[in-house]
Formats: C-alpha cells, sequence, structure tokens
C-alpha cells in the first residue's frame, strides 16, 4: 500500500509536458540500430526474469514506446550503458550494463542472507491472453508450486446466453489444501473474432471445507460462437462439486435456467471409468484422480484429488545472468532476488513512472510505437517460442530487419505486414497478426473458391448468381494486371507456416479477400476458347466459398456414408452414429478444421482406450530458451459403443491444422483408418494470442507437440496413406477426386 501510495503523489506532482505526437517515419541504421536491439534484449530480460516487485508492476507497453525515444540516440557504447541503466534502474536497481569489458562489482544486495528467494517461473507464458493453459508467476522457495491443474468442462448452446448477463453456480468443499491451491469455477466464450470472455475464480480460490455455493456473473458480448462452463483443481488436495446450475438473465432481470448435461453430478458415464456423464475430463500433469463420490452434500457429486507438491529449489540471486546486449555493451541481471519480511524484494525499487501523454494514442502511424512493438513482440518469441529447435531461421537477424523496416513504414497498414514477415519468420502456422482497424468484418471474399492446381491459380467452386461467366476449372491467369504466380508469391511471403502446403492455403485465402465492396480485374484462361476479364467485387461473407462436397452427413452410395466433421457438432454425430455402426463403410472429412465437434468420434473407432500425441507445454526459468524444460500432458479416450467396424477413411489436406491435426495423429498412431488426401499443415498446439499497442494482434503456438512416439510433428504432419490431389480436368469435369477416392478405399472388399 505504502507503494501504491508513493506512485500516487509521484503521478500527481508530475510537471505538465508537450502534447505527444506521432513520429514520422524516418530511417533507423548504423548506432541507433544496436542501440534498439540493446534495448530490446535488456527489456526481455528485465520483464521476463528480474522478479523485482516494480519490474511485475510495470506497464511495458508504455515503458518500451517511452525506451526507444530515449536510447536510440545514443552515441556511444559508454552513453548507451548509462542510458539503460538510468532507464531500467527504477524498476530493477541490481541490474547492472556496462561496455564491453569494464564489468562492475557484484550488488552487495546480491550476498547471502537467511529469506526466501524469489523467481519467475513460466508455464509458457502469461502475455495477457488468458489462456488457462498459459501462466506467468513469480514463485518462493518457500511456497509450494501449484504446477497441476485439473478441469471439469462442458459445452453449451452459444445461442443460449450470447448478448445477455450469465450466472453460474456450483456447491463446493474441499480438504486438505492449506494456505495453496484450491478449487473454483470458470466460463470461457469466444466469437469469431478471436475475443475471450472469461470468468474464473483464480483469484480467489475455494478452500472451504464445509459445502459452499460459489458463484461468477459477468455480461456476455452479442457474438458468441462458443461457451464453456467447468471446474477446475489447482495443487494437491481434494475438492467435491455437485448442483452446477447455468443462467441467463431476462430482460426483466429475472434468470432463465440454461440447460446443463448432467448438472447434478449423479450420472455415470458407460463409456469410462467411474466418471460423471456430459462432462470433459482435462488433466495436464496426471497429478489429479476424477471419480464418482457418495459423501455428497444431496444426491450425486464427483470429486478430484491432487497430488501433494513441494517448494522449489531456487539458485542464491548471487548467480547471475550475464549476456552481450549489442552495440557494445553487456549486462548483469539476477534472475532471482531476496524477499525480506514484509514480503517486498529486496533491495525495494520505486518503480517507473509513465510520462504524461495528455490523450494521445499509440497506432501503427507513430514510428516510436511500431518500434516498441517489433521490441515487444520479438522478445516473446525469443524466450518462448518452443520450435527454433527444428525451424531453421536466423531469430536475432530478423530483429535487426523489423527494426529497420518499422522505422519506415508510412502508415499502420505498412507495418502490419512488417509484422507480419517478423511472425512469418517463426514457420509458425498458428502465426499471424490482426488490426484492429481491419477487422475481419469489414473484409468479403470474391465469389470464388481458389486453388493452386497443375501450376496455376484455378477457380475450384462459383457461388451461383454471383459471377455468371466463370466456371470450374477456369485458371485466373492476372488480378489487377498482376501475374497470379506472382500475386501469390507475394502472399505467401507474409504468411507463417511449418509446410509449404499450410503456407500456400493462408495464401489463397489472402487471396481471394479484400474490403467489403471493392473490386478486382481478372484476366481468366476457360477450358477453351480465348482469355476474357472480368471484374468481381469481395462481397461474399463469411463462411467463405469451398468446393461442393455432399450433405454433412449422408449416404453417398448404398451402404456407403459420409460425415464432414468441419460442419458438423457432437449431437448431429450421436443422431447418425447408430446408422454409421451398421455401415459398409464410413468417409470422414476432414479438409478443414472440427469445429464443433469433440473427439467422441473416435472413441467409436476403437476397442481399446487411445491417447493423444504429446503436449509439452514449456517451463522457462531462464533468458533466451536456456534450461527450457516441459510440462507433458495428453488427452485419454475410452472406447464407446456402438462400434464403427465397417472400413473406415479420413480425407484431409494442408487445410487440417491444430486440433484437425489431433484428431488426424490418433488416426494415424492407431492405424484407425486409411488417410486419403495430402499431408496435414505441421502445426499443432494451443496457441498463445497477445495484443500490441496500435491494435496489434499477434497469434503462435505456445506449445511443443509430438507425435505418440515423441518424434517431430511441427513442420512435418501427419501423411496421407492414400496420396491423391484435384486435377484441372477433375475440377472441370465438376468431381471431387479425393472424395472418390476415398469411397474406392472403403468399398474395397
Amino acid at each position: 500500500m505504502l507503494r501504491v501510495a508513493r506512485l500516487c503523489l509521484l503521478l500527481f506532482a508530475a510537471p505538465a509536458f508537450a502534447q505527444p505526437a506521432d513520429q514520422p517515419p524516418r530511417s533507423l541504421e548504423g548506432r541507433g540500430l544496436d542501440n534498439l536491439v540493446a534495448f530490446t534484449r535488456l527489456l526481455g530480460y528485465v520483464r521476463y526474469f528480474h522478479p523485482s516487485d516494480a519490474a511485475a508492476e510495470t506497464s511495458w507497453n508504455a515503458f518500451a514506446i517511452h525506451g526507444v525515444k530515449e536510447v536510440e540516440g545514443a552515441k556511444s557504447p559508454e552513453a548507451l550503458a548509462r542510458r539503460l541503466e538510468e532507464l531500467f534502474r527504477p524498476l530493477a536497481p541490481t541490474v547492472q550494463v556496462w561496455a564491453a569489458g569494464k564489468a562492475p562489482e557484484m550488488p552487495r544486495e546480491l550476498t547471502e542472507r537467511d529469506a526466501a528467494i524469489v523467481a519467475w517461473r513460466h508455464l509458457g507464458v502469461d502475455v495477457g491472453g488468458r489462456m488457462p493453459n498459459y501462466r506467468s508467476q513469480r514463485i518462493d522457495s518457500r511456497t509450494p508450486l501449484l504446477d497441476g491443474a485439473a478441469n471439469l468442462a462442458q459445452e453449451t448452446e452459444p445461442g443460449l446466453v450470447a448478448g445477455r448477463k450469465v450466472r453460474f453456480r456450483a456447491w463446493l468443499r474441499t480438504e486438505g489444501f492449506g494456505q495453496h491451491g484450491g478449487a473454483g469455477i470458470w466460463t470461457q466464450g469466444w466469437n469469431d473474432d478471436g475475443d475471450e470472455m472469461a470468468m474464473d475464480m483464480q483469484d480467489r480460490p475455494f478452500r472451504g471445507t464445509q459445502w459452499q455455493e460459489v458463484e461468477l456473473v459477468g455480461q456476455l458480448q452479442e457474438k458468441v460462437t462458443s461457451f464453456y462452463v467447468g471446474v477446475v483443481l489447482r495443487g494437491g488436495g481434494r475438492a467435491w462439486v455437485e448442483n452446477a446450475v447455468l443462467e441467463a438473465a431476462r430482460p426483466d432481470g429475472t434468470w432463465e435456467a440454461v440447460p446443463l448435461k448432467n448438472a447434478g453430478f449423479d450420472e455415470e458415464d458407460p463409456g469410462t471409468k467411474g466418471r460423471p456423464a456430459g462432462w470433459t475430463w482435462s488433466d495436464r500433469t496426471r497429478d489429479f484422480a476424477l471419480a464418482m463420490a457418495t459423501d455428497c452434500r444431496e444426491g450425486g457429486c464427483a470429486s478430484i484429488t491432487g497430488a501433494p507438491t513441494a517448494p522449489p529449489k531456487l539458485p542464491p540471486p548471487a548467480e547471475v545472468f550475464e549476456a552481450e546486449l549489442g552495440g557494445g555493451v553487456s549486462c548483469r541481471v539476477p534472475i532471482t532476488l531476496y524477499r525480506n519480511e514484509k514480503g517486498e524484494t529486496v533491495p525495494t525499487a520505486h518503480g517507473w513512472i509513465p510520462p504524461a501523454t495528455n490523450g494521445w494514442q499509440p497506432s501503427g502511424n507513430d514510428r516510436a510505437t511500431r518500434l516498441a512493438d517489433v521490441t515487444l513482440a520479438w522478445n516473446v518469441f525469443q524466450h518462448f517460442y518452443p520450435y527454433f529447435d527444428v525451424v531453421r531461421t536466423d531469430w536475432p537477424a530478423a530483429l535487426r530487419e523489423a527494426l529497420t523496416s518499422a522505422a519506415t513504414d508510412r502508415d499502420e497498414t505498412a507495418f502490419l505486414d512488417t509484422l507480419r514477415l517478423l511472425v512469418a519468420r517463426l514457420h509458425d502456422g498458428h502465426g499471424n497478426v490482426g488490426l484492429r482497424s481491419r477487422s475481419w468484418e469489414k473484409y468479403a471474399s470474391l465469389p470464388l473458391a481458389l486453388r493452386w492446381i497443375e501450376n496455376g491459380l484455378t477457380v475450384a467452386a462459383v457461388v451461383p448468381g454471383k459471377a455468371e461467366r466463370v466456371r470450374p476449372g477456369d485458371v485466373i491467369l492476372e488480378l489487377d494486371g498482376v501475374p497470379a504466380a506472382e500475386a501469390l508469391t507475394k502472399r505467401e511471403r507474409l504468411a507463417s507456416g511449418a509446410t509449404p502446403q499450410w503456407i500456400r492455403w493462408v495464401a489463397l485465402g489472402r487471396l481471394g479477400r479484400g474490403l467489403a465492396g471493392e473490386t478486382v480485374k481478372l484476366k481468366i484462361q476457360p477450358a477453351a476458347g480465348e482469355p476474357y476479364e472480368v471484374s468481381l467485387a469481395y462481397d461474399v461473407k463469411f463462411p467463405y466459398p469451398e468446393e461442393p462436397r455432399p450433405e454433412s452427413v449422408s449416404e453417398v452410395r448404398p451402404g456407403i456414408w459420409y460425415v464432414d466433421l468441419s460442419r458438423i457438432d457432437d449431437g448431429a454425430f450421436n443422431a447418425a452414429v447408430a446408422k454409421l455402426a451398421e455401415a459398409r463403410g464410413v468417409v470422414f472429412d476432414l479438409r478443414g478444421y472440427p469445429g464443433k465437434v469433440s473427439p467422441v468420434v473416435l472413441q467409436h473407432l476403437t476397442d481399446t482406450a487411445i491417447t493423444s500425441a504429446q503436449w509439452n507445454i514449456p517451463i522457462v526459468t531462464r533468458p533466451d530458451r536456456q534450461g527450457m524444460d516441459f510440462q507433458f500432458s495428453n488427452w485419454s479416450l475410452e472406447p464407446r459403443q456402438p462400434r464403427i467396424r465397417g472400413k473406415v477413411a479420413f480425407l484431409t489436406d494442408g487445410r487440417a491444422i491444430s486440433y484437425a491435426e489431433t484428431y488426424m495423429g490418433m488416426v494415424e498412431h492407431y492405424r484407425l483408418a486409411e488417410i486419403v488426401g495430402g499431408p496435414t499443415a505441421g502445426t499443432n498446439g494451443n496457441v498463445n494470442p497477445f495484443e500490441l499497442p496500435g491494435g496489434y494482434t499477434v497469434s503462435w503456438t505456445g506449445m511443443k507437440v509430438l507425435k505418440h512416439d515423441g518424434s517431430q510433428h511441427h513442420g512435418i504432419g501427419i501423411q496421407p496413406t492414400v496420396p491423391v490431389a484435384p486435377t484441372l480436368k477433375g475440377v472441370r469435369e465438376g468431381r471431387d477426386e479425393v472424395l472418390e477416392k476415398g469411397i474406392e478405399v472403403v468399398s474395397s472388399p
């Protein structure tokens, strides 16, 4: 409280500043570039690894924008070292910076003493995206670690809660937690723009030994495409849960019940070992057990038990991290500190106070904001991206290139390309950068499905009534006078991907989309006759055009069924599973993303328990990924009845990424079916999005996924057992050659 009061006094006492303004583009080279590289590296070390109270409370976005302006003009290594120390000393008094070869003595505050030692420990990293798999916390040598977390979760109908005030409540009781860990309830919603709507009890875990009803209340946005509720347990102890209730407010303020499956936790799932029906179980560390319980308040309940945890062993603060920053300077950054009897880190830092902005807001039209954004983004990946061991990229060179480009970008749109090029250097299929001022709602698609077939940009499908002259199988030669191959290559350069097939799908999607209402002139070569030109508008809203497919669940031949996993949900599958079990053959289409269907499909294809591939969340305690360890987890799926016993094939290609590859990885490892089509995207693992000043949103993969046998998945993906690709002749004849091959495979004796 004293620190907060002192900050308030300093803020009120701050002198008036001139009205800030956007800095215009200006080249960055030589000494200035070296200075910003050094600043970037030091910012990452202090932000993520120096465990002072002041550093943990700093507004790093504002600090980065201020810092790039302060540091760029240093004329020599000595001047740079002084300026860096002046900037960072309020946050981290024990950080030292010096010109090469002139190391100072170690600070006395780092000598041995009888006190708790505190350090940063990142499970993945918390970059503000509120992703439950990832978190960053300061731990100390006298407090048990709470690595593990287990969840009971259930997806609900989003249309029943969208735009409404919601209340989720349940009865809980616990035992064995002491002062650490506990239980809680949570809700999580998403919309198509990637916005998350989450409520949880992480800041107030429940540790009561008597039954008590807990609740969460919050307002949801109008557009909700998925919504989940759940119960979480962290740490060593046991928790009981019963009588979960989800409600949405009516216009008059009264509450309306939203249906939950097995809300009383009294129905056992016959396909699992003593677990409650209707709820999905997730245990990232295998340290937890879930069971139906009998010692309930009333009716039924479920219990979750966690294994005991112990305090971590941390190195003494005198074991500092040292590094060369570039620009002729080096640094010494303690990555552990002592904590005094008041709970403060030693030495106590007074904190950094942002300069007054008088209403000025960061944007990509400001040079300092652009440079700061590169600094902030580069550091996230430098310390936490888990795939630098398998992707070939010169990441230090990428920093210099991005800073140089950001300095001269003409506006926020040009800088969007700079950030996309930086992220593309990760070779990460989840890597992407968006700009809030150019949100997806402002975009639309051409009325064409574009594919690259036989070395040509091919029209695979046409939206009826939108482009009367264009036919499937026509080849686009030019877009607004630019050769099609050149236009596609330009977009591939800015697309992040671990494999060429995913990069091409991303580039094709961007090639076919533009600002709604704008037009593009196409030069087209038809199947017969001379080339012609046509102007088409970007006027097709999501979902964007795709090649024609059968009905999502349909009998495509006598005894042969087709199921499109990108278009169905669990309800549609469960309604059809009895017919599928009796079928002679089933073709599952995974040329896309199974956004609404759970892995229940796979449970009907096996007689024994199966698991997903290996998911590994980085455990990071030192800079530059030194000693990066991993927390292992995976899914375990029990078989379900009825068993689908006919021949099965899965169709897939480069569009199948992430969750789709979780599906396909189990199909591949357990040989559940033939895999027909092309290789998948080669990127899996939960994303970890973050925002940058100026309205930029960045997504990337925050965990490492390995195949079941521990071999590499990233950049490889799932390979087909029956390779087949569309041909120009097939498209012109209106045939789906991949589906035809799948039908042939499951129809054979």
